[in-house]
C-alpha cells in the first residue's frame, strides 16, 4: 500500500463566482478557497533488504538460545516408580529419585538389556550406566536416591522387607540410567543407607 497524503480543501466554488478568481472566466473551472493543511508527512518505509536482514537476525537469535536451553538445561529433582506382583501376590516397589538433575530417564528392569555383573556403560552408550543390585523376595519397598558426586553421581539404596519369615532366595534386578551427558561408570557409587 502507498502512503497518502492528508490533505482537506476548504470550499470549492465555480471560478468566477468566488472571490480571488478572475473575473470574466468563462470556463467552468474550479478554485479552492478557505484554509488548506499541507501533506502529513508520512514516515519512509524501511528498505526490503533491511527488514530481510532484521528478520534473520531474529531468526538466528531465537535459534541460538533455544539451542543453548537443549545443551545446559537442568532438569532438577525428577523421580521414577515401578510396582510389581509377585507370583505370591505380593507386590514391591521400587523407586529411584535423581537429586542431582543430571538424569534424563531412568529404567527399572528394562527388557532386551542383559544383566550387568557390576556398574558399568554398555558398549558404545557413554551417557548409560547399568546399575544391577540383588533384591530379595521379601523386599517391599527399594529406595533409590542419586546425588550428584563431582562429574559422577553417587547412589543410595534403602530396602524395606515385610519382615516376615521369608525366602533368602536373591532376586537379580537392574536400573538403567539414561544421562543428558557422558557418564562414567567409574564415577558411579552405590551404597546401602543407614
Amino acid at each position: 500500500m502507498e502512503p497518502r497524503a492528508a490533505v482537506s480543501f476548504g470550499e470549492i466554488e465555480e471560478c468566477d463566482t468566488a472571490p480571488g478568481c478572475a473575473a470574466g472566466n468563462t470556463r467552468p473551472t474550479m478554485c479552492v478557497t478557505g484554509p488548506t493543511t499541507q501533506p502529513e508527512r508520512m514516515p519512509h518505509p524501511m528498505p526490503a533488504s533491511i527488514r530481510s536482514l532484521a528478520r534473520l537476525f531474529l531468526l538466528a537469535v531465537a535459534t541460538v538460545a533455544l539451542a543453548a536451553c537443549g545443551l545446559t538445561a537442568v532438569t532438577g529433582p525428577r523421580a521414577w516408580s515401578q510396582q510389581a506382583t509377585l507370583a505370591d501376590g505380593t507386590t514391591q516397589t521400587i523407586s529411584v529419585r535423581d537429586e542431582s538433575g543430571r538424569l534424563a530417564n531412568v529404567e527399572i528392569n528394562p527388557a532386551g538389556v542383559a544383566m550387568a555383573s557390576e556398574i558399568s556403560n554398555p558398549p558404545g552408550a557413554p551417557n548409560v550406566v547399568l546399575v544391577p543390585w540383588a533384591g530379595g523376595a521379601c523386599d517391599v519397598t527399594t529406595e533409590f536416591v542419586f546425588t550428584a558426586a563431582g562429574q559422577g553421581l553417587a547412589g543410595t539404596v534403602k530396602v524395606t522387607t515385610s519382615g516376615g519369615v521369608c525366602n533368602m532366595m536373591a532376586i537379580q534386578q537392574q536400573l538403567r540410567l539414561t544421562s543428558s551427558a557422558p557418564l562414567p561408570a567409574a564415577q558411579v557409587t552405590l551404597t546401602t543407607a543407614p
